[in-house]
Parts: C-alpha cells; structure tokens; sequence
C-alpha cells in the first residue's frame, strides 16, 4: 500500500477499474500492539456516478475502534443495474491513536473506479440486494425472497403490525412504538392499565383539602394598620 499513498497520481493510472464481477473487497485488519488503541473513521463513502452505481457500503461501524484480533472490513460497490458503465467513487478512511492524532488515511482525492453492467434481475433487486449474471439476486443479511424485498424479523410486530425491516414494525392504524403495542386515540398515546382502586381510595375530595387548608391557616392579626 506504501507506493500508492507516496504517489498515488501514479498509482492511479496504473490501478484498473473493479471488474464487474467483483461486487465487495475485503481487507483484513488488527492492532498488533496489545498496550495500544487505535480508532478508526470513515469520512467519506460516495458514487460520484449514482446512476450507475450507489455509494459504496462497509460492514462495520463508519467510526469505532480497531479490533485487536484480525477482523475483516469488507467494501461493497453497489451497481444499479440500470446501465452499463464505470462508476466513480470516494472512500476516505482515517486511523488514529487514543491522543487523536493521525497515523494513517487514504490519499486526499483518492478516486476509485468500479465497472458495472445493466442487470438481468427482474424485478430488480431490492434492500441493497446484488443482481448476478445468473439473473438471481443476492440477498444482504436480513433480508431474502426472489428480489430481496422480505425482512427476515426477529421482531414480533402486535395488533396486525408489519415487519418492514429487521428491528422494525410498519404498525396499524391506531397503534405506534417499537412493536405496535401502544394504541392511540385522538392524538394522543396511552397505554392500557387497570385503576387501581387502593390509589382511588386514597385521592383527597376537594371538602377535605378546603378543611386541611383552614387548619394550617395563620390567625387573624389583632393589630389595626
């Protein structure tokens, strides 16, 4: 990697564009120095070509800490399928000691090129799904079906909520929260509880407060002002 970042106008020229077939690379990472931390930050991940292909995704955090056990960070290049052509694209990495200072980045305008080619998938692949030559669709974790448009759920939506997403529910009408079980009426959210009839015994009547007022009420001053 060292002769790319000294000269990377260089470099580039040498540096093909990502075959079509190559849809994710994968580069393998650790801290090799117990006693050390290192962090990590991906600033930049951008198609300048969207209608070829969309902005490019990781498989880890965008910020986080460098493992100390070698660990994959895996790049995907997501081609559209629309079209066939080379897409442009910007990945800036950053990593830096616990001090904050930087020891290592990509080159400033460091531009990578990835070749794609219009999809055979119909329907098109959906949720971030790859289309191979194959013509079948290559589902990312948590989804499946033929176009990838099914979200494999843990989730368990209540009162006839739809799960849309892994960890989300498209909820009915009339109920809303994390798994559809707040149901609302005229605006406003509530929650279903019983009275507690020990809680109604225990409210002060308003002849009561007015009595409890008279008490700790001061006397009435014999001085004339």
């Amino acid at each position: 990697m060292a002769p790319f970042t000294h000269d990377f106008r260089k470099a580039q020229q040498r540096m093909p564009a990502i075959p079509v077939h190559i849809h994710h690379v994968n580069f393998t990472w650790q801290v090799t120095d117990d006693q050390d931390d290192y962090f990590y930050e991906f600033q930049t991940l951008r198609s300048f070509d969207k209608d070829i292909m969309d902005d490019p995704f990781v498989n880890v955090p965008l910020f986080g800490s460098v493992p100390h056990k070698t660990s994959v960070v895996q790049v995907g290049f997501p081609c559209r399928g629309e079209e066939d052509g080379v897409a442009a694209f910007e990945v800036t990495i950053l990593v830096m000691d616990k001090g904050g200072n930087i020891v290592l980045r990509t080159p400033h305008n460091a531009i990578f090129f990835k070749t794609c080619q219009k999809a055979l998938c119909l329907p098109r692949c959906l949720n971030g799904g790859l289309c191979m030559s194959s013509g079948a669709c290559i589902c990312p974790p948590g989804y499946f079906g033929v176009s990838c448009e099914k979200a494999n759920c843990s989730t368990t939506c209540l009162n006839g909520g739809t799960c849309f997403h892994p960890g989300k529910c498209l909820c009915s009408t009339g109920f809303e929260g994390v798994r559809c079980e707040i149901r609302y009426r005229s605006g406003l959210s509530f929650l279903h509880r019983q009275t507690n009839p020990r809680l109604k015994s225990q409210t002060t009547s308003e002849k009561e407060a007015k009595e409890a007022a008279d008490t700790i009420r001061p006397p009435e001053s014999n001085y004339v002002v």
